[in-house]
C-alpha cells in the first residue's frame, strides 16, 4: 500500500513486535516526512471511501432496527412502546458491546497481522502454499465472536421475560416485548459473524464487500418486514424474522468471501502481487486493494488451518481490556433508556425515537474509531508514531466537518424525520422538546476519531479511562435531578446524555495532545 512503498522494509525485530502496544518503534527512513505520509494516507482516496463502508457497514444493526421501528409504529403506540426494551437490549448492550469490544480488537488484531504478511511476501520468506498470519488470526477471531454471540443469544432466548422486566416496562407492553425479543435472539450469532468478518475487510482495506453485505441485508429487511407482518399476519413477530433473516443474509454473504470467494486471498493468498503489493512495473501513487487478485494466488484452505488457540486468547484478552468502555456506554445508554421507559408509554415512545437516530449516527461514527484504529495500527507498525498521529488528526478535522454538517441536517428536518417513524403527533411532540439536545450530543461524535487513533497508537487504557469519567459525569447529574423537586423527566435524560458526550470529547482532546507530547519526549527507539 502506499505509506509502504514510501517507507523502507521495517527490521524483522520491529514485526515481531508489530502487536505490542508500546510506544516508538525504530523508524525507517522515508523519503517524505512522516507527518505529511500519515496526512496524505489519511486523506487519500482510498480511506476516504473505506470510512464510507465502514459506516454503511457499522449501521447495519440500528438500521434494521429502524426499518422495524417505521412498521411496528404502524401497529400502535404500545407495539412501539414495547420496542423499548429491545432497544435497549440489541442496541444499547449487544450491538455495542459486539462493535466497541469485539469490533475493535478484531479490527486491530487482523491489521498489524496483515503488516508483517504483507513485508514477508515482498522479501520472499512467505512461499506459495504457506500459511499466512492474518488467515489464522481471521479464524481465531471469527471462531470467537461467534462463540461470544451464540452464548448471548441463547441466555436471552431462555429468560426473554425476565430481561423485558429487569429493563422496565409497562405491564402492557411486557408479552409483545419479550416475544420480540426472544425471536431477535437467534440473530445474535450472525451479528457477531458480521462484526469480526467487516473488521478483517477493513483493516485490509476492502471497499466493497461489507457494503454489499448491508445492501443485501437492508433490501432483505425492508421487503421482509411488511411481508411478514401484514401479508402473512405475523405482526411483531414477523419484524423480528425479517430482522435475523437479514442478519443472517449479511453473514453467509461475508463468510463465503472471506472463506471461499477470491477475496479470501487478502487473508490467505501467499502469492501477493495482486493483492497486496505494487505490481512489477505499476507507476500509481495508490494501490487499489479492494480489486480482485488475479489469478494463480496460492492458497491454504482455510479448513487446514489449526485454530489457533493463543490467538484467540490474545484477542479475548485485547477485548476484555476494551470492556471499560463497553460497559461505560451500555450502563449509560442502557440506565437512560430503562428511565425513560418508566415515564410512560408516550415518553417511552419519544425516547425510542430519539434513541433510534442518535443510535443511527452513533454506530456511524464508529467508522471513524474503526478506520482510525486500524490506519493509525498498521502506520505505527511500518513508519512511526509521529506518522499515525498525523492520519489521525488529518481524520478528526474531516469528522468535524461531517458531523456539524449532519447535526445542521437533522435540526433542519427534525420533524420529518419523527414523523417518519411514528404518525402519533402526541409522541412527536413530546420527542420535539428535548431535540435539541439529540442535536448536541450528535455535534460531538467527532471525538470518536480520536478515541479510535488512541486505541490504534497503543493508549486503550487512557481510553477507558476517559469512559470512566464520562460515566461518571452522566450518573452524577442523573443523580443530581433525582434528588431535585421535579425528578427524572425526559428532558433532563437528555441532559445527561449531553454531558456525557462532552466529557468524552475534551477527555480525548486533551489525552491525545498530552500523548504527542510524550512520544516527541521520547528517544526513536523504546526497547
Amino acid at each position: 500500500m502506499r505509506w509502504r512503498r514510501l517507507a523502507t522494509k521495517p527490521s524483522r525485530r520491529v514485526l515481531r513486535r508489530a502487536d505490542a502496544a508500546v510506544p516508538g518503534p525504530t523508524t525507517p527512513e522515508v523519503a517524505m516526512s512522516p507527518s505529511k505520509l500519515g496526512w496524505d494516507t489519511a486523506m487519500s482516496a482510498s480511506t476516504l471511501v473505506q470510512l464510507g463502508v465502514c459506516a454503511a457497514t457499522m449501521v447495519a444493526e440500528p438500521v434494521l432496527g429502524s426499518i422495524d421501528t417505521f412498521w411496528v409504529a404502524a401497529l400502535g403506540t404500545t407495539e412501539l412502546s414495547a420496542l423499548g426494551p429491545n432497544t435497549t437490549l440489541y442496541g444499547c448492550v449487544i450491538a455495542v458491546i459486539v462493535a466497541y469490544g469485539f469490533g475493535t480488537a478484531a479490527t486491530r488484531k487482523i491489521a498489524v497481522a496483515l503488516e508483517p504478511d504483507e513485508a514477508h511476501r515482498k522479501s520472499g520468506t512467505l512461499k506459495p502454499g504457506e500459511k499466512t498470519t492474518a488467515g489464522g488470526t481471521l479464524i481465531a477471531v471469527t471462531v470467537t465472536t461467534v462463540a461470544f454471540g451464540l452464548a448471548c443469544g441463547l441466555l436471552i432466548a431462555l429468560f426473554p421475560n425476565l430481561i423485558v422486566n429487569a429493563i422496565g416496562s409497562p405491564e402492557s407492553v411486557v408479552v409483545p416485548a419479550a416475544q420480540y425479543m426472544q425471536l431477535r435472539a437467534m440473530g445474535v450469532p450472525a451479528v457477531g459473524m458480521v462484526v469480526a468478518l467487516s473488521g478483517g475487510f477493513q483493516a485490509a482495506r476492502d471497499a466493497k464487500t461489507p457494503f454489499i453485505a448491508v445492501m443485501l441485508s437492508g433490501v432483505v429487511n425492508l421487503v421482509l418486514d411488511p411481508l411478514l407482518m401484514f401479508t402473512f399476519g405475523l405482526g411483531m413477530s414477523g419484524a423480528a424474522l425479517a430482522t435475523v433473516t437479514a442478519q443472517y443474509s449479511s453473514a453467509i454473504l461475508l463468510t463465503y468471501q472471506a472463506f471461499f470467494g477470491k477475496k479470501r486471498a487478502m487473508f490467505f493468498g501467499s502469492e501477493t502481487e495482486s493483492v497486496t503489493a505494487c505490481v512489477e512495473g505499476e507507476t500509481s501513487d495508490e494501490v487499489d486493494l479492494t480489486e480482485e487478485p488475479e489469478e494463480p494466488v496460492k492458497f491454504v484452505e482455510p479448513a487446514r488451518y489449526d485454530f489457533n488457540n493463543k490467538v484467540a486468547m490474545e484477542y479475548t484478552h485485547e477485548t476484555g481490556s476494551y470492556m471499560g468502555r463497553v460497559a461505560n456506554v451500555v450502563v449509560v445508554w442502557a440506565l437512560t433508556g430503562s428511565l425513560a421507559a418508566r415515564l410512560g408509554v408516550f415518553e417511552g415512545a419519544a425516547h425510542v425515537l430519539l434513541f433510534q437516530l442518535l443510535s443511527i449516527m452513533s454506530i456511524s461514527a464508529g467508522a471513524l474509531t474503526t478506520v482510525c484504529n486500524a490506519l493509525c495500527a498498521r502506520l505505527f507498525v511500518s513508519v512511526g508514531d509521529e506518522a499515525a498521529s498525523a492520519a489521525g488528526k488529518a481524520l478528526t478535522i474531516l469528522g468535524g466537518v461531517v458531523f456539524s454538517a449532519i447535526s445542521a441536517l437533522f435540526w433542519v428536518f427534525r420533524k420529518e424525520l419523527l414523523f417518519a417513524y411514528t404518525p402519533d403527533p402526541v409522541v412527536v411532540s413530546t420527542a420535539l422538546d428535548p431535540y435539541f439536545l439529540l442535536i448536541a450530543s450528535v455535534a460531538t461524535y467527532w471525538y470518536k476519531t480520536l478515541e479510535g487513533g488512541l486505541i490504534g497508537r497503543g493508549d486503550a487504557n487512557a481510553v477507558n479511562f476517559i469512559f470512566y469519567v464520562g460515566g461518571a459525569a452522566a450518573l452524577v447529574s442523573l443523580w443530581y435531578f433525582n434528588q431535585s423537586a421535579a425528578g427524572i423527566t425526559l428532558m433532563r435524560i437528555w441532559w445527561a446524555v449531553v454531558w456525557y458526550y462532552s466529557a468524552l470529547a475534551v477527555g480525548c482532546t486533551f489525552r491525545w495532545w498530552q500523548l504527542g507530547r510524550l512520544r516527541r519526549k521520547m528517544p526513536p527507539t523504546v526497547s
